[in-house]
């Protein structure tokens, strides 16, 4: 079996549904110069494919008064899987990134004020199998793409 590779449309079509996953397809097709049902065969493709591997929800951006903090952690190895599992339960991680380097898993930490944050950090320190944990408190964003406009002209 040959590897499905996205074309320059498949690529526009996954910008349009980065932005908004609920679009009618319609609407996608009207962007993109094509029929509803074509749309829906791309998007089905993909999904069959395992381009597209789910769908779901994106909350809004944190508001200014929120802190964010970026968390480093090394993890026991052995425990991984039940270190990632407890940190689902936090609604405060936004991002876990298994990394490469001095720590194993880099989070994204959002609270509504800090010591909420000083709270959920304790508690994410106090998992079991998390070896060693770092974190930097986000003072201000300069830029940030995500959740910017994308366009596909």
């Amino acid at each position: 079996m040959t590897e499905f590779l996205p074309d320059e449309i498949d690529r526009k079509l996954l910008a349009l549904l980065r932005n908004n996953a609920r679009e009618p397809a319609a609407s996608l097709g009207r962007k993109l110069g094509l029929a509803r049902t074509t749309v829906h065969d791309r998007i089905n493709r993909l999904v069959s494919h395992n381009i597209i591997q789910g769908f779901t929800i994106q909350e809004a951006a944190p508001t200014p008064d929120m802190v964010q903090a970026h968390v480093g952690l090394s993890v026991d190895q052995k425990r991984s899987a039940q270190v990632v599992a407890e940190l689902k339960t936090y609604p405060e991680v936004m991002v876990c990134h298994a990394v490469s380097g001095r720590y194993d898993l880099l989070l994204s930490v959002h609270a509504a004020n800090l010591d909420r944050l000083d709270r959920v950090l304790d508690g994410i320190a106090a998992i079991p199998g998390i070896e060693r944990s770092q974190s930097w408190i986000v003072l201000t964003s300069k830029f940030s793409r995500l959740n910017a406009e994308i366009s596909v002209e």
